[in-house]
């Protein structure tokens, strides 16, 4: 991985305390949607961290954002692919899972882009309201490129 989810790490905050709310109020059956409205605070100061040091880049046509773009050169040298995936692509993942990153790059790199994204939408579907693979949202939209090199 040669770069960062930066806005997954403050994400992970409102998904954190989603799940400690859902479990303190498991008798009241908390539904997803009244969950984000508990974060909702939290989200809204995570959006206003967008291309901001401390925050996270993202291309909004804000002149700010060609500040924060990641950028450089990465050798060539024994890559055989190469994947680049919006966070939709991202395998949902359990809070204590261990390297989501690498789950997802190695099914995508074993099973290609529609395996990853078929996978991707089984786990969103036996999971609509977010109790086994926390996350913000039921689905999100879904971007991936695997480019495979010859050699």
């Amino acid at each position: 991985m040669i770069t960062y989810d930066l806005l997954q790490e403050l994400d992970t905050i409102a998904i954190q305390k989603m799940a400690t709310k859902r479990a303190e109020k498991a008798s009241e059956g908390q539904d997803l949607q009244s969950l984000r409205k508990m974060v909702e605070p939290i989200l809204l100061q995570n959006r206003l961290k967008a291309n901001t040091l401390g925050g996270y880049s993202v291309i909004d046509g804000s002149t700010e954002a060609l500040d924060f773009l990641e950028r450089g050169r990465v050798s060539l040298n024994r890559v055989s692919k190469i994947l680049l995936v919006s966070d939709g692509l991202f395998l949902p993942h359990k809070l204590e899972g261990t390297e989501p990153w690498l789950k997802t790059a190695s099914l995508a790199f074993s099973e290609g882009i529609q395996g990853l994204v078929t996978e991707v939408k089984r786990r969103e579907e036996v999971d609509p309201e977010c109790k086994i693979y926390p996350r913000l949202k039921k689905l999100d939209d879904k971007t991936g490129i695997l480019i495979e090199l010859s050699s």
